[in-house]
């Protein structure tokens, strides 16, 4: 959720009208901009007039005229415009996110009386002497307490200033211990008269922090570290958000890091796990809903673009959420390196794909896992990677539906799934639309994306059913879409092997410029894939069958059904069974490209680009040892909390599977593009 920005007065106007804060003593609104659909707008009042009854809009407006009037008897309208209410206010010097255990913390702050002037600026213009001044506390989650500010050293007797700068100190016997959180906020009143008060930060839910020896814990690791405090842990692991407090340390323990070091966001944020919701026995490929992974995957939502991150690029980004993977039961043994070498990998073929890096995770104080913050798919993913942000946006979400299938017939009561009983239930909810409310503000842009994707739906059909001539299947297919970049990422994800594609995982995205779509991965820590999950073996061992459907196995890796380069088209369908309309978990985008001869082709020229970038220069290799001798330590310490295999031992595996899905490529495929 975004964070409420204070509303600016509105200029004046010469003529006499009175303003709405006139009539209201001064009383700001602050209101949610570029907020997601479907969210409500905070709305809060700074006002110290707690009590006082706010006016609705339109009967204001019709009594706006009346008032000036009855104001005219006493002054002068432009008088009265001119006269701005002064307010009381705190603006804090310093905001300490770390403090060293045996040390002090310190929190210098101004306090004084405040106009808005003209520009809609706020003006010191007397200071605070008549005012107490507290800073507050809680350390985690115990009582309140508070400590008087005094005027800092110098400025006890100074009147030049227009505010006053006070100072006070959290004893280091009132801190928590290592890892764990100070919230502080600070607190002036008047201490006679009309008894304003001010709050910094504004809201009652809203505080400044700080983490116990950030530094020291910083420098036990060489990866970024997110220290996550919330008070109720297992509701935090459920659907709903649950408040939390994160400080985030990208300094990886060096001195030297400038504004990378601990940032504390203790305003508005949510934590939620995330995943597929699964329930009961796993797919046939021996993986359970994520969901209810025991070392949880879970998503962070902050209020606004407040979240900054530098990604390996050096540049920093603000961003509204952020998503934690927990490199959990993978498609093989577990090395945690799946999901960053695959996103490595789409950078380095040209991919737009989400930015993912390792991070220590701590939890209320304590090492909690070895996670990945994988970037959302939003409107700051757009633009990082050159595409507009207010193009169509749709997440896949149904493991079966969201294969870009033609809609159901008219007469059937759901739209993508013409069996559905209406006793059943809803209709399953198969596209998700995903463009930011900054950017899509109004229930038309929705109609009209969903009208541009019925139409790449229709022109999808269009191809795979022959329609028309040659030419006019292959010209249906290229208005529609992208060629060049979805043949890439389709070669992208054919190199890695990532199995779970075909009916999600994935974004579809429309230039709104030349209106032809593209596809976005998603999810990628089922790339690499193996036969097993969480065991390093074949099925093929010892002469055994490779293509079977038992065990709990795919066999992704050594049969032919799962590991051939048209995997996703029409014969090599995600699943193994079918819907009776023979509809299956095939994907119709992937099935067009590979129809047509002319995008045929292109995706098996990027299938060769795809592997030379990959493997000619052993940049996958070397990456892969870099990464794995990054997380060492703590993925080592990650296996022992989650009961999960040596680090090393997934290293080897996942190296061995990348030599062995190179020789299947060149070996059973490299007729196609040699």
């Amino acid at each position: 959720m975004r964070l409420p920005e204070v509303r600016k007065r509105s200029e004046e106007r010469s003529e006499c009208r009175c303003s709405h804060d006139q009539l209201t003593g001064g009383t700001q609104k602050r209101k949610t901009q570029g907020r997601k659909r479907g969210r409500p707008p905070f709305v809060t009042h700074s006002s110290p007039h707690l009590n006082q009854r706010r006016l609705p809009t339109m009967r204001l407006a019709r009594i706006a005229p009346l008032a000036c009037l009855t104001l005219a008897v006493f002054a002068s309208c432009s008088a009265a415009q001119g006269q701005e209410a002064l307010f009381l206010d705190v603006s804090l010097d310093s905001k300490p996110a770390e403090v060293s255990s045996g040390a002090a913390l310190v929190v210098t702050a101004k306090v004084g009386w405040r106009r808005v002037d003209s520009s809609g600026d706020k003006v010191w213009t007397r200071r605070g002497d008549i005012v107490e001044t507290q800073l507050r506390y809680k350390a985690m989650w115990g009582p309140e307490k508070f400590i008087v500010m005094r005027p800092a050293a110098g400025t006890e007797n100074g009147t030049d200033s227009p505010y006053l700068t006070v100072v006070a100190a959290i004893p280091p016997t009132e801190l928590p211990p290592k890892g764990e959180m100070v919230r502080y906020w600070v607190v002036a009143q008047e201490k006679a008269g009309a008894k304003n008060s001010a709050r910094k930060p504004n809201r009652d839910d809203e505080f400044y922090g700080a983490v116990v020896d950030a530094s020291a814990i910083a420098r036990e690791s060489v990866l970024p570290t997110m220290h996550w405090f919330v008070k109720e842990p297992e509701r935090a692991r459920g659907d709903f958000p649950v408040q939390s407090f994160i400080a985030f340390d990208q300094s990886r323990g060096s001195d030297n890091a400038g504004d990378r070091k601990v940032r504390f966001y203790g305003q508005g944020v949510t934590a939620r796990r995330r995943g597929s919701g699964r329930r009961g026995d796993p797919n046939m490929w021996g993986k359970g809903g994520t969901k209810d992974w025991p070392k949880r995957k879970f998503k962070l939502d902050f209020r606004g673009r407040d979240f900054r991150i530098t990604w390996d690029s050096g540049k920093e980004y603000k961003v509204e959420e952020i998503n934690l993977h927990s490199a959990y039961d993978e498609p093989g043994s577990e090395s945690y390196l799946r999901e960053t070498l695959a996103a490595a990998s789409l950078e380095r073929l040209g991919v737009p794909s989400s930015a993912a890096q390792h991070v220590v995770l701590r939890r209320n104080g304590v090492f909690y896992g070895l996670y990945v913050i994988v970037e959302q798919v939003d409107s700051s993913f757009l633009n990082r990677n050159g595409l507009d942000p207010k193009g169509a946006l749709f997440k896949a979400v149904h493991w079966k539906l969201s294969n870009l299938r033609p809609p159901a017939p008219t007469w059937a009561p759901c739209r993508y799934d013409q069996e559905w009983e209406l006793n059943w239930g809803p209709c399953p909810e198969v596209y998700r639309y995903a463009v930011d409310g900054e950017y899509s503000d109004s229930e038309n842009d929705v109609q009209d994306a969903n009208f541009h994707l019925a139409q790449l739906l229709e022109a999808l059909k269009f191809v795979n059913e022959d329609q028309g001539t040659p030419t006019q299947v292959s010209d249906r297919l290229y208005s529609a879409v992208d060629v060049q970049s979805v043949t890439r990422e389709m070669a992208a994800q054919t190199a890695m092997l990532h199995q779970d594609r075909c009916t999600k995982n994935y974004y579809v995205y429309r230039d709104p410029t030349d209106g032809k779509w593209q596809r976005i991965p998603w999810d990628m820590e089922d790339s690499f894939a193996t036969d097993y999950r969480n065991k390093d073996a074949r099925c093929d061992a010892n002469g055994k069958t490779a293509c079977r459907a038992s065990s709990g196995t795919y066999c992704v890796q050594s049969c032919e059904w799962w590991n051939s380069i048209f995997f996703c088209d029409r014969e090599h369908p995600q699943d193994i069974f079918t819907e009776s309309d023979g509809r299956s978990t095939w994907n119709h985008l992937v099935n067009a490209v590979l129809k047509v001869p002319g995008s045929r082709a292109m995706y098996f020229a990027e299938l060769k680009r795809a592997l030379s970038l990959l493997h000619d220069d052993q940049w996958l290799v070397t990456k892969t040892k870099q990464l794995a001798a990054s997380v060492l330590n703590d993925a080592t310490r990650d296996a022992v909390v989650w009961k999960r295999n040596e680090p090393t031992v997934g290293r080897d595996a996942l190296l061995r599977q990348i030599q062995e899905r190179k020789d299947i490529l060149v070996g059973e495929y490299g007729q196609y593009w040699a």
